[in-house]
């Protein structure tokens, strides 16, 4: 306090000197005749109280999340310092000018962006914790929409958008895995890198195929179709579609473990190739659906994608080899049905017919030969 006027003393946050504050803010106001700084008992921190935080909250669970253009329209800093993606060299009396522009547009639009973008607040964004996470992984983390907007509107650089934590998980990683598709979109459209592995070797689209989580594929994809993309990001995102984890999997193929039918259909759509062969073993999707006696997804494969019955794997087993080799006598009708050739042998010389389990798969086998 005060002793002389009995008033409490306040120093403005961000580092600034309470003299030159002072001066600047007050010339500020003989200048622009916009703002009036007068002594307070009270010191805002600039961020929002619980109770805001709160209401915020349950906005964004009560309501469908907005598309990008419209949460960033209202959102748009004048300043086009503000939104520079490579830092200038600026002497100290151009930052602290550059500086107090920022609180006091913060003042006055309560924008927390234009207390983000101050060089030294930037920095720290993207600094790593003890598990590699920056503020951009916990936001996400945290499913706080807002605070990932701002942050990724603020990246000094593309590269800081794609760093990862300690696991190896970008914020793209992050934002599949907690199922936030609006946050995905975001990302993309700032420039981050679609098809980084992570210590698995899944990209963000092998992670939201796990989960069957047809809008985060769609997010993930959607440059394919998308005229604001150059060719080179859609020839990413398209290799992406048949790149295999670690395990020698691709998306679709995690896909049809988690019986996803709608995310199956979406992928071949778009140019996911049906057939395409694991990485250990060379099986297709159809035999990983009928090693399951998945008769949905094996009809879905089969009538739907158009997946070839008589796929072979690296030992040159078909699916009805697979099938009649474990007495799956539905799955051998659906697959006989479809088309599926009894006279093929496999690397041993043997047809379905002599590895079937069952006399009644035999007298199927025997019938359509």
């Amino acid at each position: 306090m005060d002793s002389a006027t009995g008033q409490r003393k306040l120093t403005p946050r961000g580092g600034m000197p309470s003299s030159i504050s002072r001066q600047k803010l007050s010339s500020f106001t003989q200048r622009e005749g916009k703002l009036a700084v007068a002594p307070s008992d009270q010191c805002d921190s600039g961020f929002c109280d619980d109770e805001e935080l709160r209401s915020r909250s349950m906005e964004c669970d009560d309501k469908e999340i907005r598309s990008v253009e419209e949460r960033t329209e209202n959102l748009t800093i004048d300043d086009p310092n503000t939104d520079t993606r490579h830092p200038s060299l600026e002497s100290n009396t151009e930052g602290l000018s550059r500086n107090e522009e920022l609180y006091l547009n913060y003042a006055q639009r309560n924008d927390v962006r234009y207390l983000l973008a101050q060089e030294h607040i930037r920095s720290l964004l993207f600094h790593q914790d003890e598990d590699g996470d920056t503020a951009l992984h916990l936001s996400i983390i945290n499913m706080k929409p807002m605070e990932t907007d701002a942050i990724i509107s603020i990246a000094p650089c593309r590269e800081c958008l794609d760093i990862n934590n300690y696991l190896k998980q970008t914020a793209l990683h992050l934002s599949t895995i907690t199922r936030q598709p609006a946050a995905i979109r975001r990302l993309l459209e700032a420039g981050a890198t679609p098809d980084i592995p992570d210590r698995n070797g899944r990209t963000a689209l092998h992670l939201a195929c796990e989960q069957g989580d047809l809008d985060c594929v769609k997010e993930i994809v959607r440059p394919l179709n998308d005229k604001r993309w150059n060719d080179e990001m859609k020839e990413r995102i398209y290799n992406m579609l048949h790149e295999r984890d670690y395990n020698g999997f691709t998306a679709l193929h995690r896909a049809v473990f988690v019986n996803s039918i709608q995310v199956v259909n979406y992928l071949v759509s778009i140019g996911a190739n049906v057939n395409m062969q694991d990485g250990k073993s060379g099986r297709s999707a159809l035999h990983h659906a009928v090693e399951a006696g998945n008769l949905a997804m094996i009809n879905c494969l089969l009538y739907d994608c158009k997946a070839d019955a008589d796929a072979m794997t690296f030992d040159e087993v078909t699916p009805l080899h697979v099938a009649a080799g474990r007495g799956m006598e539905s799955v051998v009708a659906l697959l006989l049905a479809a088309g599926a050739d009894p006279r093929l042998t496999n690397y041993e010389g043997e047809s379905p017919k002599d590895v079937a389990t069952s006399h009644q798969i035999c007298e199927m086998v025997k019938f359509n030969s």
